[in-house]
């Protein structure tokens, strides 16, 4: 594996972990909450390390009273779903179901 010190464009680098949960910034901003620091946090007091969470661009959902969450592993095919965290609702039950997908595709990988 190549030095990511010394890595090209061409060189594929291991990732330190195994997922990724992307959080639709703009939905973030407009909600204003910090979902993806939160979401971050909820997952380490779980003992999750392996999932990375990371905002990004729109994801263009756009939903009224929301904001859009993909996760990596889910985004394979046509039409990925998207999931949506309603204004109101806790990041615990969002956090509870990702650590369960998580277990649940390792689980299918051994």
């Amino acid at each position: 594996m190549p030095n990511p010190e010394r890595a090209t464009a061409d060189d594929h680098l291991r990732a330190p972990w195994r997922g990724v949960v992307f959080v639709c910034s703009k939905c973030m901003k407009r909600q204003d909450r910090d979902v993806r620091d939160e979401l971050k946090h909820a997952l380490r007091k779980r003992g999750q390390r392996e999932l990375r969470v990371v905002a990004c661009a729109c994801l263009d959902l756009c939903p009224d009273d929301g904001i859009t969450i993909a996760v990596g592993g889910e985004l394979a095919g046509e039409h990925p779903p998207l999931r949506v965290l309603p204004r109101k609702r806790a990041i615990d039950e969002l956090a509870d179901a990702l650590v369960a997908s998580a277990k649940a595709r390792q689980l299918a990988r051994e």
